[in-house]
């Protein structure tokens, strides 16, 4: 497969984004999904090394569910979710891409500032 081709078996939110409107239309449903949980929206696949906070306010089937520290990244991850739910596409890449630049300066800060 062609490395800018969607795979919905490898999600890759470019990919999805970048992807003909009537791929959006099939895996509408999945995204929407994804995009609405931490760990499987922008944020949980850029942010995987960043710290994490209980979100008391996100509960599925009864269990907590964590969410980014940063409250910028949270804050971009429900902007993100809400424009995959919206079909707002050229929105949500254009916070993937916040999401991304908020995620390479935390890491940097943190490598270039470790807890003692």
């Amino acid at each position: 497969m062609n490395n800018n081709q969607f795979d919905s078996n490898d999600w890759n939110w470019f990919q999805y984004l970048k992807s003909p409107q009537d791929i959006k239309d099939e895996y509408y449903d999945q995204a929407c999904h994804l995009a609405g949980t931490w760990t499987t929206c922008a944020c949980g696949h850029l942010c995987k090394e960043l710290p994490k906070v209980k979100d008391l306010n996100v509960k599925v089937s009864g269990m907590e569910k964590e969410a980014p520290a940063d409250k910028d990244l949270r804050v971009l991850g429900l902007e993100f979710a809400a424009n995959i739910q919206d079909e707002h596409y050229n929105y949500a890449f254009d916070t993937l891409m916040k999401i991304e630049q908020r995620t390479i300066k935390l890491l940097s800060d943190a490598r270039n500032n470790p807890k003692q």
